[in-house]
């Protein structure tokens, strides 16, 4: 009886003790660690002590690039992740919650852009070391986006066509160099309003002078400069040709000569003809996969006219809906106006009978289209040197560009832009540029591991990989409390075994007290 009864005693003690441990301050450090690893290896903490910033200024450049990667949002929103959520400071040895300030975050905003031309010459021969990279190819592109204000201040930001739809707030245009495994060289800020062919060969011209200068004269040849059609005027060709470049680009218009002559495949999907007019070659390209998206566009422009079409012709028999016939006459011209892409396949044909419209017959005949939608596209180059599969998988690399547009765009917090002063509204860009670096070398590796995840999804799965703190009481009456990181998943070892770095970004530290 005497044991029975120690027994329970020393279970009831057992189960007091264990009712006792608690954990808390459970804090995000799976996508801190790879961005802050990423950062080390691009050699960011080099570059700041070049720069001669101090700790605390490095720091804060750390939670501004790290956090647009992790957790994109405005400097208060950053400032609450920084001291609530995330332990980064705890991976850097410092202390978040005890500096940093909106102020703070703005004056190093500042202070990053003052350095920008130093810091994306860094980077660009940094990312050229690391993963050997040529200087035979390269891409540009332009994007905009819009302001959350009206950005009166601010004498960059101009109304224009904005390639988000948000045409009624005022842009600003950023252009963007890239190389072949799209890493940013260079960047600049336009007007909202500037047209993309003006801007090219500004651009193109800074980035081979500096290279230039940054690489032996014997192994710099004039790249080869891949872009989109909404850039490759004639214009823009010429000034391109008279400065000793060579392009490839999508045409802007088919060949006015056809030659005869079969495809070739060069990819599931994709068939391809050489064709070879004056001192160009032109590639006819056939994709099965652009065929289907122009077709499910078209179908579906043209099902949307006809109901609105079929919707008038109803009305006429209705009471209070639209019969007179100019008005109707009228609406129709918006509805072709409105579904320009179809409009020329449909044939209207309205009957009139004292002023008011009696009856609507339509038609549709897709050969008046103007267009096959067929999938067909033409790729020109004056590099004769190439076959047609290095033609077609160089203009591939646009799609480079494309992704790093959605990056900064969608993952990096590019928009919308709520500063109003100038140097601010281009250091929360140059910020993006900077956190597309780390993003852009952690898709690099983690592609050669084949794994091909968007950020944001990698950045799901390492967001439950925390640090936290434990607190367990001893027989003695105190308490330890021990800070540790919890175990990470499979998925998050092989993020970090493709990145070759540690799965335990925090040591395990012991408190007793």
């Amino acid at each position: 009886i005497r044991d029975a009864q120690e027994s329970r005693g020393l279970g009831d003690v057992y189960k007091r003790q264990v009712n006792a441990v608690s954990a808390s301050d459970g804090k995000s450090i799976g996508p801190e660690h790879v961005g802050l690893e990423a950062m080390k290896a691009l050699g960011f903490f080099d570059l700041f002590r070049q720069l001669g910033f101090t700790d605390d200024e490095s720091n804060l450049a750390t939670l501004q690039i790290v956090g647009r990667l992790v957790h994109p949002g405005s400097e208060r929103e950053l400032r609450r992740y920084a001291k609530e959520q995330s332990a980064l400071d705890e991976l850097l040895g410092c202390d978040f919650s005890s500096y940093v300030g909106h102020n703070m975050l703005y004056r190093n905003s500042d202070l990053l852009f003052q350095h920008k031309e130093t810091i994306e010459r860094f980077l660009r021969m940094r990312s050229r070391d690391i993963f050997s990279l040529g200087e035979t190819i390269i891409l540009y592109d332009l994007t905009n986006t819009y302001f959350s204000g009206s950005a009166t201040e601010y004498k960059k930001a101009k109304r224009g066509r904005s390639k988000q739809k948000r045409s009624d707030r005022p842009l600003v245009t950023l252009g963007i160099v890239l190389d072949e495994r799209g890493f940013i060289k260079c960047s600049r800020v336009f007007d909202g309003n500037v047209g993309e062919p003006s801007t090219l060969l500004d651009m193109i011209n800074e980035i081979h002078s500096q290279v230039s200068k940054e690489i032996p004269p014997l192994l710099v040849t004039k790249p080869t400069i891949v872009m989109d059609a909404g850039i490759a005027s004639e214009d823009n060709l010429n000034l391109v040709r008279e400065n000793g470049f060579s392009y490839i680009v999508v045409s802007r218009s088919k060949p006015e000569h056809i030659e005869d002559g079969s495809f070739e495949q060069i990819k599931e999907g994709i068939k391809v003809k050489e064709m070879h007019i004056g001192n160009e070659t032109f590639l006819h390209c056939i994709s099965d996969g652009k065929m289907k998206k122009e077709q499910a566009i078209v179908n579906k422009a043209r099902d949307a006219m006809e109901q609105e079409i079929e919707y008038l012709s109803e009305g006429l028999n209705i009471k209070k809906r639209l019969k007179s016939y100019p008005k109707v006459l009228e609406r129709i011209g918006r509805l072709r106006q409105h579904y320009s892409r179809v409009s020329k396949g449909f044939s209207v044909d309205v009957k009139e009978h004292k002023g008011k419209a009696v009856k609507i017959t339509w038609s549709f005949d897709p050969s008046k289209l103007g267009k096959p939608y067929d999938g067909s596209y033409f790729i020109r180059t004056d590099r004769m040197d190439l076959s047609k599969n290095e033609i077609w998988s160089l203009y591939i690399m646009l799609t480079s560009v494309e992704d790093a547009f959605r990056c900064l765009k969608g993952e990096l917090g590019l928009r919308p832009i709520h500063h109003r002063k100038a140097d601010r509204i281009e250091g929360h860009l140059f910020i993006s540029i900077l956190a597309y670096h780390l993003l852009n070398y952690i898709r690099q590796h983690l592609g050669k591991a084949g794994i091909n995840h968007r950020w944001a999804t990698v950045r799901s799965l390492l967001q439950t990989h925390i640090a936290l703190s434990t607190h367990l009481p001893t027989a003695d009456g105190k308490m330890v409390h021990l800070r540790y990181c919890s175990i990470p998943t499979p998925k998050q070892l092989e993020v970090y075994n493709a990145l070759r770095i540690t799965s335990v970004p925090l040591k395990r530290t012991k408190v007793e007290m």
